[in-house]
């Protein structure tokens, strides 16, 4: 059973979980847009404060070309987490692209880093000057069980989804980086983490 599918079960048992965003973002990473339509409106019916999944709205109208309702979308996303870097740099461009770049100043005085040619954060900058092999994660702490050892609660791939609709997707390839330490055949897990990985830029993974 892959990643995708137990979600989807699990979801099925206890539909009062936020799995929708998580499972949404699979569907569509793996070319299945309807499906992650489809997931987001359900998810949006039921949970209508679940402002995640106008994330993953936003990227279906932006790649089906509906620019202003994936900019209505991302638009919702900062409205009700306006940390979110991910939904900033998604509507960055597209403001530029519809005449829009009189907001641009005010989104970038929130997102400096979004600004073409802005310095790297202090983060980002020892990051990319350590060039060295990121050392190895080190065992997970582990719960045994009837059926064998389990990551502690806190790794696992709805808390890494949710860091990444925060706009952290160097947190929750962590994550997955220890995922992959546990379950290192899980092909799902391996997708997820690389994309992720291309997502965050070169970053050091730090030991919690």
């Amino acid at each position: 059973m892959n990643l995708l599918t137990a979600m989807e079960r699990l979801h099925t048992r206890r539909p009062e979980l936020r799995l929708e965003f998580p499972i949404a973002e699979r569907h569509l990473a793996a070319g299945e847009v309807e499906r992650a339509r489809a997931t987001c409106e359900a998810g949006l019916a039921a949970k209508p404060g679940y402002y995640q999944l106008h994330l993953t709205l936003g990227k279906i109208a932006q790649h089906e070309g509906r620019v202003a309702d994936a900019i209505t979308a991302f638009e919702r996303v900062l409205q009700a987490s306006p940390e979110n870097r991910l939904a900033a740099k998604h509507l960055l461009p597209l403001l530029l692209q519809t005449g829009r770049g009189r907001e641009v100043p005010s989104l970038l005085s929130r997102f400096p880093d979004l600004a073409v040619g802005a310095p790297a954060s202090p983060a980002r900058r020892a990051a990319r000057a350590d060039t060295r092999p990121t050392p190895p994660l080190p065992a997970p702490t582990r719960l045994p069980t009837a059926s064998g050892a389990l990551p502690r609660p806190f790794v696992n791939p709805t808390v890494a989804e949710l860091y990444c609709s925060q706009g952290h997707p160097d947190k929750a390839a962590a994550i997955y980086e220890e995922l992959l330490r546990i379950r290192p055949h899980d092909a799902a897990i391996r997708a997820r983490l690389s994309a992720l990985r291309d997502e965050a830029g070169p970053q050091s993974v730090e030991t919690r």
